[in-house]
């Protein structure tokens, strides 16, 4: 949450009002399995294998946003593991 936070204020401040600008993705910039992520907090986990429509990549394109200046403080495999 907190980097979405900081993402948002980072957008706020640093477009002009009224002005039409493109979508920001917000994370990591680094992929994650989500059934990887599961077994941290659950390693005996039942994973099921997704339907053919998944997406094979989710990761997000933060170049926009890291422009602004924003950049992630928030690594997901680190918090899952405390």
């Amino acid at each position: 949450v907190d980097d979405v936070v900081s993402a948002i204020e980072t957008i706020m401040v640093n477009i002009p009002k009224g002005l039409s600008h493109p979508t920001y993705d917000i994370g990591t910039g680094y992929g994650n399995i989500v059934s990887d992520l599961a077994k941290i907090r659950i390693p005996d986990i039942s994973i099921q294998d997704g339907d053919a429509c998944e997406a094979h990549n989710n990761t997000a394109n933060t170049d926009r946003i890291c422009a602004l200046g924003w950049k992630p403080s928030v690594d997901v495999v680190d918090y899952l593991s405390v």
